[in-house]
């Protein structure tokens, strides 16, 4: 959650924390402890080693997917498949990677699935020989909600732009752009200008010129790729 990634890694740590906001899904004992602090392995494999997480880019993706990630670590075997957990660990809806390349045995690339749940969730990595990585906080992964616009002040301003809008709603991200449609969905959108993301619920901007005189709708663009979706509430006219 860029914005709530942001305060994801912080939140992340407190490994205790971060376990709890994961739903549970990593199986360990005392987390104040170096032995709760990382479960390396979850099941060992007929090679006798296990899959290893020891880093995820970026560690975050929007809930609607297709967002690229790269995995390293050790052990990772050709074949091997990575799921991340929706509340239950390793099965029970969890989504695997698609477009899945197993580079080497350090590195791992694919794309986030979509569908997901908002939140905090473990990844694995399953080997094709049964290893399966364990839970710690460099395999937390967070799937973030999309954001969403709830209303605008105001609601239209002239086709040569300069208007000055307040955007609320929520999952904004630092970093967002705000883009006014055309009536072609994203195509020939007009970008709002000196964009600042006050809070994950505000945005203010400036209408940019140049503009068809109608009314559509405007988009909120995140960094981590989620963009809002069209409703009453996000419609601006240009006169």
């Amino acid at each position: 959650m860029r914005h709530t990634s942001r305060s994801f890694k912080l939140r992340c740590s407190q490994l205790a924390l971060c376990l709890t906001l994961a739903g549970g899904v990593f199986a360990v004992g005392n987390v104040g402890s170096s032995a709760g602090a990382s479960t390396a392995c979850s099941a060992v494999g007929t090679n006798g080693m296990c899959p290893v997480v020891a880093h995820i880019t970026p560690n975050y993706s929007p809930v609607t997917g297709g967002f690229p990630i790269t995995i390293t670590g050790s052990n990772f075997e050709p074949g091997a498949i990575v799921v991340i957990g929706q509340g239950t660990r390793t099965g029970h809806g969890a989504l695997p990677l698609v477009n899945l390349i197993v580079v080497s045995s350090t590195e791992i690339i694919g794309n986030t699935a979509g569908g997901a749940l908002p939140g905090v969730w473990g990844l694995w990595v399953i080997n094709p020989d049964g290893g399966v990585s364990g839970g710690s906080t460099f395999s937390l992964f967070a799937y973030d909600p999309l954001p969403v616009v709830q209303g605008l002040m105001p609601r239209s301003g002239p086709v040569a732009g300069g208007t000055a809008v307040t955007i609320k709603g929520t999952g904004f991200e630092t970093g967002a752009i705000v883009e006014v449609a055309q009536g072609n969905g994203l195509g020939g959108a007009v970008p709002m200008n000196n964009v600042v993301v006050v809070s994950p619920s505000e945005i203010t901007g400036v209408t940019g010129a140049s503009a068809k005189a109608g009314t559509f709708g405007i988009f909120v663009l995140n960094p981590d790729g989620g963009v809002s979706t069209v409703s009453v509430a996000s419609s601006f006219t240009y006169s």
